[in-house]
């Protein structure tokens, strides 16, 4: 017979917003993004517009209004900014400072990939992914921490390239496996400010990103890359989206320092 928690265990559940608001799962919550012109960022941007949330969107990119619901909304804003370049850090916080008293949520998905395989690695494709998918992280999520709420999200892009082999992509899949470790080990340093911080880890996705770094005859590549997925197909933004929304939301309260696939498959076989 199920019984209820003992009486001598306090829970709390600072993390679990269980209210059910109408206005979606995020109402409220005051988001930045990173990587939102387009692909993963675009469609997390969107999803979460939906669910009720305060978007803050940033990408080295100009974010076109028209590529977002209801362009007049004024629950977004959006920031132009490379956040491998120290000195841009503060547009986003001066930002959020000016609409907000404080961060919820914050989904780092910004990323590069350039196959180079060893032999032709340089210097510059070295550096790059470095600074691109791992120092933009570090020190753009340590720019906003003491904006961010107890209680909070962090989201961080990892890949199923954390876990697993390709010829060319040890570059990429070295900074997105440091990725997967900063999720584990900031579990730890937050879990005082009960800050939760856990990782996504997609496989192929149909995306801009995924197309530049294919060779010029990609639908060839793309197909090769099938039969190894158990699913057999490349996945769509929006299925990393709605998992973006579940870490980013009370729907994952009990979970910190995980890395979760949506690869189809193709890292867990």
């Amino acid at each position: 017979m199920a019984s209820g928690p003992s009486p001598h265990i306090k829970i709390d559940r600072t993390n679990q917003d269980t209210r059910r608001d109408n206005m979606g799962r995020l109402a409220g919550r005051n988001v930045v993004i990173t990587g939102a012109a387009g692909g993963i960022g675009l469609a997390t941007a969107k999803l979460f517009l939906a669910e009720g949330a305060n978007l803050l969107l940033v990408d080295r990119q100009p974010i076109e209004r028209p590529d977002l619901p209801d362009a007049t909304d004024s629950r977004w804003i959006t920031v132009q900014a490379d956040l491998s370049i120290m000195s841009e850090l503060d547009k986003i916080t001066d930002a959020a400072r000016q609409a907000w008293d404080k961060i919820d949520v914050y989904f780092a998905c910004a990323g590069l990939i350039k196959i180079a395989p060893l032999g032709s690695i340089t210097e510059e494709v070295y550096d790059r992914h470095l600074a691109v998918n791992l120092k933009a992280v570090v020190f753009g999520v340590q720019n906003v921490l003491p904006m961010m709420s107890e209680g909070a999200s962090i989201v961080l892009m990892s890949s199923c390239m954390a876990d697993m082999g390709a010829p060319g992509y040890s570059p990429y899949g070295a900074t997105k496996a440091a990725v997967r470790s900063l999720a584990r080990n900031w579990s730890l340093d937050l879990s005082d400010r009960k800050i939760r911080v856990n990782a996504l880890m997609p496989g192929g996705i149909e995306t801009p990103l995924l197309q530049d770094s294919l060779p010029a005859d990609n639908k060839e590549v793309v197909e090769s890359l099938l039969p190894r997925i158990p699913m057999h197909r490349i996945g769509d933004p929006d299925e990393v989206a709605q998992a973006a929304l579940f870490l980013a939301s009370a729907a994952s309260s009990y979970m910190t320092g995980t890395g979760l696939a949506i690869d189809g498959g193709i890292g867990q076989v």
